[in-house]
């Protein structure tokens, strides 16, 4: 796992500039490329391949590449690549995922089981190649302007280009309809992220095309029996297990106390330490017990342990742009602690609640289908914290019970619409919005182009939506933010592939993750089994009450209020005060 860095002009003290911004995201080392066309740079964690071998950017014959992330099977593909007449002079990934562009081209990616951005210039074609893997797990960023292509794995690096940066006024109204900007778009009008699944080419002569997509998954209906699902279930998981292993540094696994981590340790036939930050005594019993039951190492971490408010403020310049997930303070917690107890590679359970149907939305959703949309919002988790000054319960209901859909989904997500809007931002900044409304972002986005059940519309919508803008980018900016590499079989892409092809009745039902409970009953405890969920979030009025108020109170209000004239005092601190 890396940083990398780019811009398509030969400046060494810009891209120092760039790549330095990074080093948390490899503190190992730091190397550069330029030519008369372009500087590259990179930043090293060492994972496979410790030696100089492993370092970049690497050059071999007429390619450079700077390379950000893993190939999990570089070691098939190299066996298979040497049989094709290729020599290897190292033991890296990066050595093979050369070897394959060379051998395969763009095709190369298809082949590859992993997570990756890249940058690769071809010296022969005078051609630059920037690619991101299927899921999105590895972020980058991209501007482009009177020809020059800027690039990196964090917004920060790119803001070290003089002019580069200008503000989107929609990115507050986006924040509080979703808690993040969803991508491709950032906080900056100039500042894209590369789709998943995609690549895109620059030429010196002035063209960049637009990203083609080298990979997308097929969605379909099919309805296999529960036996043979389970059977190809538990085929993918072991062998995305087994990839992910691969390592020559110390490795661990997160336990947050759900099924998706602890299910993936059931699979496990070596000694491993699992590390958990006790959140509740419950969760922490359950650990305990599985803990016991493998034989396995416990590290326990607890948030009594840390400093709430140092830690949530070098949380918050990580992610370089407005981002509200509650569960990113205990991931940084327990990234820092495996950090300290001496490890550099964790696997974690990402990607479980999107696969299987984990998030209670989809029950939610289903009540909502069979026209239960008031009964449903009267008990919506988000209700209480939505009603602001002048609102009382019976108002709330009325309103909401008018909903549209793409209204009644951001609700149900606990974000804000365009009709709260006058509750909460000022005339100015509405009329800076115009005629934006994030419930076209919800339409825009919606696949409804098909028949399919509304369980497998928000299964795909989330995929692209939240999955990608929320939950891998605070996996990435929370592991990097400590230099921890963090795996996870879930994000296995032959697994998404799997799980697209299945009707929801064969993974849910009208229960949540119903298969992937089934797979796990031989070997799980019933009480594992049989929790509820509870996410891996902070409590956000524990959080509030020893952080926000002397810092919303007597700094970011009168500042937001008194100088950018977006937001009604009043409204903002009902929000961060409710209870």
């Amino acid at each position: 796992m890396c940083g990398i860095s780019g811009i398509t002009s030969p400046d060494r003290e810009l891209i120092e500039r760039m790549n330095r911004t990074m080093t948390h995201r490899g503190p190992n080392a730091e190397g550069y490329y330029l030519n008369d066309y372009l500087a590259l740079g990179h930043r090293r964690l060492s994972i496979i391949d410790l030696s100089a071998g492993g370092a970049q950017p690497r050059i071999q014959d007429h390619l450079a590449l700077t390379f950000n992330g893993e190939i999990y099977n570089y070691l098939e593909l190299r066996s298979e690549l040497q049989k094709l007449g290729h020599r290897f002079h190292s033991e890296s990934d990066t050595e093979v995922l050369l070897a394959a562009y060379l051998e395969w081209g763009t095709q190369c990616f298809s082949r590859f089981i992993g997570m990756w951005a890249l940058a690769l210039w071809d010296d022969r074609q005078k051609t630059l190649l920037l690619c991101r893997d299927r899921m999105g797990q590895k972020p980058l960023y991209y501007r482009y302007q009177k020809n020059i292509l800027a690039f990196a794995s964090e917004l920060k690096a790119l803001l070290q280009i003089e002019g580069v940066g200008t503000e989107r006024p929609e990115v507050l109204a986006e924040y509080f309809a979703f808690s993040y900007n969803p991508e491709p778009r950032t906080a900056y009008s100039d500042i894209h992220t590369l789709p998943p699944g995609s690549y895109l080419i620059w030429t010196p002569n002035g063209d960049l095309a637009s990203p083609q997509h080298y990979w997308q998954p097929t969605f379909d209906l099919q309805r296999p029996s529960a036996d043979d699902a389970i059977a190809e279930l538990d085929e993918l998981l072991k062998d995305a297990l087994r990839l992910r292993l691969r390592a020559d540094v110390p490795l661990g696994v997160f336990l947050s106390g759900g099924l998706d981590s602890m299910g993936m340790t059931t699979l496990f036939n070596q000694h491993w330490t699992g590390l958990h930050v006790a959140l509740n005594d419950e969760e922490r019993t359950l650990v305990e017990k599985v803990m016991v039951q493998k034989k396995a190492d416990l590290v326990i971490a607890t948030p009594e342990e840390f400093d709430y408010r140092a830690d949530f403020d070098h949380i918050m310049r990580h992610f370089d742009t407005p981002f509200a997930d509650n569960s990113s303070i205990p991931t940084y917690w327990i990234c820092r602690e495996a950090r300290r107890k001496g490890f550099i590679v964790m696997l974690g359970g990402d990607g479980g609640d999107e696969l299987f149907y984990g998030y209670k939305r989809y029950k939610q959703l289903d009540l909502y289908s069979k026209g239960g949309g008031t009964v449903l919002m009267r008990g919506a988790h988000a209700l209480s914290r939505r009603l602001l000054p002048g609102h009382d319960i019976d108002k709330a209901l009325r309103f909401l019970s008018k909903d549209t859909f793409e209204d009644f989904y951001i609700k149900l997500r606990g974000g804000f619409t365009r009709d709260e809007w006058p509750h909460l931002f000022t005339r100015d900044y509405r009329d800076q919005l115009g005629d934006y409304n994030p419930a076209e972002e919800v339409r825009h986005r919606w696949p409804t182009d098909n028949d399919w059940p509304l369980a497998k519309q928000a299964q795909v919508f989330d995929w692209q939506h939240s999955f990608l803008s929320d939950i891998l980018v605070k996996a990435d900016r929370m592991s990097m933010a400590n230099s921890i590499e963090l795996r996870s079989p879930f994000l296995d892409h032959r697994l998404f592939e799997w799980s697209a092809k299945l009707h929801p009745d064969v993974l849910y039902g009208g229960e949540l993750k119903k298969l992937y409970k089934e797979w796990l009953v031989p070997r799980l405890p019933k009480e594992v089994l049989n929790q509820p969920k509870r996410g891996f979030g902070m409590n956000e009025n524990e959080v509030l009450g020893q952080y926000q108020n002397p810092r919303l109170n007597k700094k970011a209000v009168p500042f937001l209020l008194e100088q950018k004239k977006i937001f009604f005092a009043n409204s903002l601190n009902a929000i961060a005060c409710t209870k």
